[in-house]
């Protein structure tokens, strides 16, 4: 078969797209597909910048039974169902929002910015964490600011005024 100049343009113009589309694909991108599923918590810390302050332990706090989150298989949403132990039972909250996934296997979770709930847990308003294929594992650590001790723990840090305190969060999340 001859090709004419028109369709050895078009030959021409599909294999560069082609080629063009595979080069831009080359980072390690996870689908939603890959990433679906529910999580259990196997690492929660925060630990704050300032010598003075403990760190905290926040999977100690979570009641491990109703701890989790789930992420939509192919869809852009997720859960995540924590609790608290307490006088009365266990008080459980719900955040349900949206979640990405980016090249290098990296899945955004969006808290929302005027989440409260998200707050009790240390989280800023969105998370990337790192997916592990092979091990199934989402992890974070990284600094992060602006972290209202108040909200986490009222308890222990009620009116104590640290409502805007930098540290290290790291939380590794396990697909079951």
């Amino acid at each position: 078969m001859t090709l004419t100049p028109m369709r050895s343009c078009s030959a021409f113009l599909l294999s560069a797209l082609l080629l063009f589309g595979v080069a831009c694909d080359s980072g390690d991108s996870v689908s939603r597909l890959d990433v679906g599923g529910t999580y259990t918590v196997s690492t929660w810390t925060f630990k704050p910048t300032a010598a003075v302050l403990p760190q905290e332990d926040v999977k100690a706090r979570l009641d491990q039974g109703v701890t989790q989150v789930t992420l939509a298989s192919g869809r852009e949403s997720y859960s995540f169902t924590f609790g608290f132990p307490g006088a009365n039972g266990v008080e459980t909250y719900i955040i349900a929002g949206g979640y990405d996934t980016e090249g290098d296997n990296r899945v955004v979770l969006d808290f929302g910015e005027k989440n409260r709930d998200r707050r009790r847990l240390l989280l800023p308003q969105k998370v990337r964490f790192t997916f592990d294929e092979a091990t199934g594992v989402l992890s974070f650590d990284g600094t992060i600011s602006g972290v209202n001790l108040e909200d986490y723990d009222p308890a222990k840090y009620g009116g104590s005024g640290l409502t805007d305190v930098n540290g290290r969060l790291n939380v590794v999340l396990t697909r079951r």
